[in-house]
């Protein structure tokens, strides 16, 4: 007779972090795309990072307590609950329509702070109980596909943090530090290479980025007749035998889901900061459109309404001879010069000079990637 001793090993506190981490990354991404970083959308990272810790038997009755008081707090606060979703539904409407060239039919509610904070704070417990669960791949999944969607996504930062947030959360615990550190190695040297090898958007991908939100949309803008299927009478065929498969030892599986988590996250990396560069630069063409138009007047105009974006930024003086520059491109029917346009131009020039030198770096890049001016 054998005996055969098992000598389980005691997690480690990054495995045991790991839906915390997840939750803190999806919540920050999902701020960064509502430009709303609140208390009470974090507010259910405090029982991810009580129940891992505690004994077995405890841990499921903290997660069906964590549960009860969930149901029972949208239960109780029904009405202010809904409210604040649709609160945070209508400002995510919003915020698309200055990204892309779509519209929304909205909630018919009352944006209030109280309502928003009861949204934020039944959105952060639920996400919680699901990350628990072992929902969380299916979550940044969801993230991902809103994000495609709406057409809305955050700083760079908060996505290449979610991507390494979701993969620690799916990796194996054996050897958990050293598949954090080579995964987080890969990441980082792509995302370097990205940046340094593509600093212009591809005209392609954005043509692939525009035609996946079309299809992505409930409704189209142009309509065209469906056509009509014909079906054709097919012979039914006798599928071959499949072979068994022999099963595989679970080092090789647990390389293969690495793998491919791996390419995953390379693809995602490739494709996501050079979305980033090109909307911002299409958006920034549209801000800047009529700069060049043959009537000088229509220039003129389009340059000054353009100082006023900049100058709602650092709110300064406008020299008197601009002002009646304005006033003249504006409401007269003079045929206005080119010289006239230089002159818009140059004080347009020393706007963007003025408040681009006294600006702080997160207003630079507010100003590059959100406004983009």
């Amino acid at each position: 007779m054998e005996l055969h001793f098992t000598d389980r090993q005691k997690p480690s506190v990054l495995a045991t972090l790991r839906p915390a981490l997840l939750f803190a990354a999806l919540w920050c991404a999902a701020s960064g795309m509502l430009e709303l970083f609140s208390f009470f959308a974090f507010l259910g990272a405090l029982p991810l990072l009580v129940l891992p810790f505690l004994p077995k038997r405890a841990r499921r009755w903290g997660a069906l307590a964590l549960l009860a008081l969930t149901l029972a707090y949208f239960a109780l606060r029904f009405s202010a609950v809904t409210q604040g979703l649709q609160i945070l539904a209508n400002r995510m409407f919003t915020i698309s329509e200055s990204w892309q060239a779509y519209e929304y039919d909205r909630f018919p509610v009352t944006d209030t702070p109280a309502a928003l904070r009861e949204g934020l704070a039944f959105a952060s417990l639920t996400t919680a109980l699901l990350v628990y669960a072992r929902g969380g791949g299916v979550l940044t999944a969801v993230l991902l596909l809103a994000q495609a969607y709406f057409g809305v996504t955050p700083q760079a930062i908060w996505l290449i943090l979610l991507l390494l947030a979701a993969v620690l959360y799916v990796l194996p615990q054996e050897r958990l530090w050293l598949h954090a550190l080579l995964t987080a190695l890969i990441v980082a040297v792509v995302a370097l290479g990205v940046f340094c090898l593509a600093p212009e958007p591809s005209v392609r991908l954005s043509g692939w980025d525009e035609q996946a939100r079309d299809r992505l949309a409930l409704h189209s803008i142009f309509y065209e007749r469906t056509p009509e299927t014909t079906e054709v009478p097919q012979t039914e065929e006798t599928p071959p035998p499949q072979e068994l498969q022999p099963n595989r030892a679970d080092s090789e599986s647990k390389a293969n889901v690495l793998f491919y988590v791996l390419v995953l996250v390379t693809l995602l990396l490739l494709f996501v900061p050079a979305v980033l560069r090109d909307r911002a630069q299409k958006k920034r063409a549209r801000n800047r459109m009529g700069f060049d138009d043959p009537d000088c007047a229509a220039a003129i105009r389009a340059m000054y309404l353009h100082s006023r974006k900049w100058l709602h930024l650092r709110p300064a003086g406008t020299p008197p001879e601009i002002t009646a520059l304005w006033l003249e491109a504006a409401y007269s029917d003079h045929a206005l010069t080119e010289a006239q346009r230089t002159q818009m131009a140059q004080y347009l020039a020393q706007v963007e000079q003025h408040v681009w030198d006294s600006a702080t770096k997160r207003e630079r890049l507010h100003i590059r990637y959100r406004l983009c001016l």
